[in-house]
């Protein structure tokens, strides 16, 4: 079935107010929920299993999924998310009357009216959350999902670090009752402006919520998936020891350390400190280079904090403790909603539109149920460890938080063997993000994807073609679509320096076979630069095009792949044509191939009139099938611009060596006539190259059959007037007799 997608204009309005709703969702969740229910839980007499318990209803409230989608389809995803996260704030209003419970000595009614109320909250949470995936994967897009989800953590974070400070402020040493009842109610009025908001979103299209699929049977069908089965597999576990880790990291620090509630939240604004660089990291890179690196990357780090908080270290003064407490709140912070933010890009990676309802249940339920498991076993579990150890209680935490880093481990192990979907490998990634050359590639390729003219956009590719990034490959394959030439063309012109894969290969052999009289010449060009013998067969086909530019680049991409059919067509190519272009490249191409068989032809092309730059470039592919251009160029550039200095040079090239013989006496003269008496230059010339001997290791066969065929075509060259009369092949015989003498 056919998923309609929302319109830009829906996207844009949609994501707009989907910015403004979750500023007020999460100023309100800092406000009612998070460590401020932990906290005023403790203030009402909470123990470990209690606060393991609160802790849960986040979990459970996902199971309440099921009740959600019964409701999805008479309502809409909108109108259901709108409606219960109403009735979650409403059912928090009770809490706002549990000091008076407290101060009338019925503590245990007032935690109790809490612990109900927590539960409706998460209770309403997970029927409206339903909503969730469906609503943020079509706002997402496919594109820039990556950044979309970031830009939502960068607004989470950026508040949990100001609003966090100003609770912490606020809180002092020891709140009373009053403010904690502030706090609620400030969260609760927030919520419900935030709905306001959420109701204004565009609701989703028909087939885009998956109703076509029975729950179950889409479950079952996904997880003979082995892709998703694997996944599910790791976000269950990483679900398990993130559950437990922030929790009762606040217990940890409380317990152990003695930290007040205001030092607490401190902590957490270190840990929103962490949260945001994991947002602006993941916006940066993980539409480049894929969630599956980052996922690692994420339980790798909060792997290493479990680390210190094992050793639980002792410190002299209070500045240390506080800043180890930060440090640790950073990282954790960092990690966990790092994992959880790539876990949620790859999951909209790996499932189609139609899927989003039904897995996106599964997907809740998969943390949801672990975290009741993290959160009633960790409760437990440190119940009976702190029993066990009453003595010392921070040998029962350690051995809480070693299980915990046994499961990250378990973790990092599974993410090992998830498939790359869109992704790099791990090794990779790693090495991209340790790269200050692909880093700069891909900051170029997110300003590409933000450019808004052809001038701009031509500009950035360009930056590209500089970087030699692999990470750029994609974009500039993508960029091969576009509807302007110039585009394509520095696109193919970037990819001359990134490194050659067979998706590359095939696009490249495609724009030879496809694009002629466009951009085919530049990937003829590259596939010669790559030496890709994949290239050959379509360039040997390009060869019989009428596009000149393409039959230039593909004779010279054919020397460079050796190819032996090419040698032979270029000869032919060569022998026919009047083109000066195609002349110049296939002399460009012989002198690539060097061989000497060659010569004859290309003196052959002098005798025709033809622009005297097109013989100039004959002229040095002879010396380069000689191996003598580089001596050659710069005597010849100089005779180009002044025969008299030209003529000079090889007099005084004569003078460094053995002076006074015949050979150099006839060589002077030939030069000193160059310009001057032609009969005589050539009677001379003809002479030397009689007697010469020119053993060149760029001749490829015997040496004297080498010199002797050479030799012939130099003296025929001479005895043809029409090539004689040229100034520039005189200057080339005179300079080639002269190398071999000097030498």
């Amino acid at each position: 079935m056919k998923v309609l997608s929302l319109l830009p204009s829906e996207i844009t309005h949609g994501r707009n107010h989907f910015y403004i709703f979750t500023f007020f969702n999460v100023l309100s969740y800092l406000l009612i929920s998070s460590n401020i229910i932990i906290l005023y839980a403790i203030k009402l007499g909470a123990d470990s299993f209690t606060i393991g318990l609160l802790s849960s209803f986040v979990q459970v409230a996902y199971i309440f999924m099921l009740i959600g989608r019964i409701f999805i389809k008479k309502t809409g995803a909108v109108k259901l998310m709108g409606t219960f996260w109403t009735i979650r704030y409403l059912m928090m209003i009770p809490v706002l009357f549990t000091p008076f419970l407290y101060s009338r000595g019925r503590a245990d009614i007032a935690l109790l009216v809490l612990i109900f109320s927590v539960l409706g909250f998460h209770t309403a949470r997970g029927i409206a959350i339903t909503s969730y995936n469906p609503i943020v994967g079509q706002l997402a897009g496919i594109k820039d999902r990556g950044v979309f989800l970031a830009r939502i953590q960068i607004i989470n974070h950026i508040l949990v670090i100001s609003v966090g400070i100003a609770i912490a402020l606020l809180l002092g040493k020891n709140a009373p009752f009053s403010r904690y009842i502030l706090f609620i109610a400030t969260g609760i009025t927030a919520g419900l402006i935030g709905c306001y908001f959420l109701f204004r979103l565009p609701e989703i299209k028909g087939s885009a919520l998956g109703f076509a699929e029975k729950f179950t049977s889409s479950i079952f069908l996904s997880l003979k998936d082995s892709r998703f089965r694997q996944f599910i597999i790791v976000l269950f576990t990483a679900s398990l020891a993130l559950t437990t880790l922030l929790p009762f990291s606040i217990l940890f620090f409380k317990r152990i350390y003695g930290n007040s509630d205001s030092q607490v939240i401190f902590f957490t604004v270190f840990g929103g400190l962490g949260a945001l660089s994991m947002a602006i990291l993941n916006g940066f890179m993980i539409d480049r280079i894929g969630s599956k690196p980052l996922i690692l990357i994420y339980t790798l780090i909060t792997s290493l904090v479990v680390i210190p908080i094992i050793i639980a270290p002792t410190f002299k003064t209070a500045t240390l403790q506080f800043v180890f407490a930060g440090l640790v709140f950073f990282l954790s912070y960092m990690g966990t909603n790092g994992i959880l933010n790539t876990s949620q890009n790859y999951f909209f990676a790996l499932i189609k539109p139609q899927e989003r309802l039904n897995l996106g249940i599964l997907y809740f339920l998969t943390i949801g149920i672990a975290g009741v498991i993290g959160s009633l076993a960790g409760g437990t579990g440190l119940e009976y460890l702190e029993a066990a150890f009453n003595r010392s209680p921070v040998n029962a935490f350690r051995i809480f938080f070693g299980i915990i880093l046994i499961l990250f481990i378990l973790s990092s192990i599974l993410i090992l063997r998830l498939k790359n979907i869109g992704a790099y490998s791990v090794r990779d990634a790693f090495a991209i993000i340790f790269s200050p050359r692909d880093l700069r590639a891909i900051r170029l390729l997110n300003r590409l994807g933000k450019t808004k003219t052809i001038h701009e956009e031509m500009g950035v590719i360009q930056a590209l073609g500089t970087s030699g990034s692999i990470v750029t490959k994609a974009e500039l394959l993508q960029k091969l679509h576009s509807p302007s030439f110039f585009i394509r063309a520095e696109a193919l012109h970037a990819l001359t320096n990134v490194p050659v894969d067979n998706n590359i290969e095939t696009v490249l052999i495609s724009e030879v076979k496809n694009h002629k009289f466009t951009t085919a010449y530049i990937a003829a060009e590259i596939i010669g630069r790559k030496k890709l013998k994949s290239g050959e067969k379509v360039l040997l086909q390009a060869l019989k095009s009428t596009d000149y530019f393409l039959v230039g680049k593909a004779m010279v991409a054919l020397a460079q792949l050796k190819s032996i059919q090419g040698f032979t067509r270029i000869m032919e190519i060569i022998e026919k044509t009047s083109n000066p272009r195609v002349i110049i490249h296939g002399a460009h191409a012989l002198e690539i191939y060097k061989n000497k068989s060659s010569i004859p032809l290309l003196i052959r092309k002098m005798e025709r009139k033809t622009s005297p730059y097109v013989r100039d470039e004959i002229i040095l592919a002879i010396a380069g099938i000689l191996d003598i251009q580089e001596w050659f160029y710069t005597r010849y550039t100089l005779f180009l611009e002044s025969a008299q200095a030209g003529t000079a040079k090889l007099i005084d090239d004569l003078n460094l060596h053995q002076k006074e013989t015949p050979v150099y006496k006839k060589l002077v003269k030939a030069v000193e006539n160059i310009t001057k008496d032609h009969n005589l230059f050539k009677t001379i010339c003809i002479k030397l190259l009689a007697t010469a001997t020119l053993n060149s290791n760029a001749l490829d066969s015997a040496p004297e059959t080498a010199d002797h065929y050479l030799i012939l075509s130099f003296q025929n060259a001479l005895n043809n007037e029409k090539i004689l009369r040229l100034d520039r092949f005189r200057f080339l015989t005179a300079s080639l007799l002269i190398y071999f003498y000097i030498r």
